[in-house]
C-alpha cells in the first residue's frame, strides 16, 4: 500500500513539472547537413559497373593441347571415357574412329561485366587516394577438330568438332592516386595510375562433344575415372595472384555536390597466375562508369529539430 502511494506522489509531480514546463519531456534528434562545397576534402566511395576485356594469352591455358595441364590427352587416355565418346560419334555419325586433328589456335576470353566498389580519400580538390574492388566472370569458348574414319562418302578427309569451355572468376584491386583537372567545373577529366593485383580461380573446364560432357579438370587423383565405382573426387584449385600496374583517363560529370558520374578507361599491364601462363605480362582493358557518392554530413546539435 506504501508503494503504491509513492507512484501515486510521483504521478503528480511529473504532471506538475509537465504543466510548469511543457518543453522538458520533448525529445530532440540532431539534424544532418551537407557540408560546404569548400568542405568537399575527405571520403568519397563509388559503386562500379563496366566491361572487362581480358588478355587472349592466358586463355591458351583452356584450349586443351597436350602442353597445358588440363589436356585432352587426359580424356582420351581413359578407356570410360574415349568409348563415350566413340559411342557419341556412331550414333550421329555412323563412324567409329577419330583422330585429334586440331586445337584451337586463336582462343580469346569473351568480353564480360566488370562490377564492384570503390573508396576515395580527396587530400584536396584535384589529388585523390583511390582503392577499387572489381569482379568478373569470364568465359572461354572455342573448338577442337577431329577428324573421322572413315570419311564420309565422296570426301578424302572428313572433320567433326568438339566444343572447349572455360569459366574463370578473376577479382582485380587497385590502389592508386588520381588527379582532376579544373575541379570547379561541372564536367571534368581525371587521370589515375597506380599498383595492381589480381586473384585468379579456374571455376569449370570442359569439353564437349556431341551430347556429352567431359571435365578436363582432374578431380579423380592417380586413381582415374571408373563408372560405378565408389571414387573420391578431390577439390583442385587452379589459379592464383598476379600483379602489375594501371593507367586509367576518364571524365567526371559533378550532378550535385553529394553525387558524381565518372567515365574511366583503364589499361592494365600484368600477369595473371594460370599455370604455364603465368610469368608473361600482358595488356588488359575495363571501361568503366562510376557512380560516386560523397558522404560528407554536418552533425549539428545546435539546429536539432524538437520532436513532440
Amino acid at each position: 500500500m506504501k508503494h503504491i502511494h509513492l507512484i501515486f506522489v510521483l504521478s503528480l509531480l511529473c504532471i506538475y513539472s509537465q504543466a510548469e514546463n511543457p518543453d522538458s519531456l520533448k525529445m530532440t534528434y540532431p539534424q544532418f547537413s551537407p557540408l560546404k562545397d569548400s568542405s568537399r576534402i575527405g571520403w568519397e566511395i563509388s559503386a562500379n559497373f563496366g566491361v572487362y576485356q581480358a588478355n587472349k594469352h592466358q586463355a591458351q591455358f583452356y584450349n586443351g593441347s597436350d602442353e597445358n595441364v588440363n589436356n585432352l590427352k587426359y580424356i582420351l587416355s581413359n578407356y570410360y571415357w574415349y568409348q563415350d565418346m566413340i559411342n557419341q560419334l556412331i550414333q550421329y555419325e555412323q563412324r567409329d574412329s577419330f583422330l585429334v586433328s586440331e586445337y584451337p589456335s586463336n582462343i580469346k576470353y569473351d568480353a564480360a561485366m566488370h562490377v564492384g566498389f570503390s573508396a576515395r580519400y580527396n587530400f584536396t580538390e584535384e589529388i585523390a587516394f583511390n582503392v577499387s574492388f572489381n569482379y568478373s566472370k569470364l568465359q572461354v569458348r572455342d573448338v577442337i577438330s577431329f577428324q573421322v574414319i572413315p570419311a564420309f562418302s565422296g570426301m578424302v578427309e572428313s572433320y567433326v568438332y568438339g566444343s572447349v569451355f572455360g569459366i574463370e572468376g578473376r577479382t582485380n584491386i587497385d590502389v592508386g592516386g588520381l588527379y582532376t583537372f579544373h575541379p570547379e567545373k561541372k564536367l571534368s577529366p581525371f587521370a589515375e595510375m597506380g599498383l595492381h593485383l589480381n586473384s585468379t580461380h579456374v571455376k569449370k573446364h570442359f569439353m564437349k562433344f556431341y551430347d556429352k560432357e567431359f571435365n578436363l579438370v582432374n578431380v579423380y587423383g592417380s586413381s582415374g575415372y571408373i563408372p560405378n565405382a565408389p571414387l573420391n573426387e578431390y577439390a583442385v584449385y587452379q589459379g592464383g595472384v598476379g600483379f602489375g600496374t594501371y593507367l586509367s583517363g576518364g571524365v567526371r560529370y559533378m550532378l550535385s555536390h553529394q553525387f558524381t558520374m565518372e567515365l574511366a578507361a583503364n589499361v592494365y599491364l600484368k600477369t595473371v597466375n594460370l599455370e604455364g601462363y603465368s610469368k608473361k605480362f600482358g595488356l588488359h582493358g575495363a571501361l568503366m562508369l562510376r557512380l560516386v557518392m560523397s558522404p560528407f554530413i554536418n552533425l549539428s546539435a545546435g539546429d536539432s529539430e524538437v520532436v513532440k
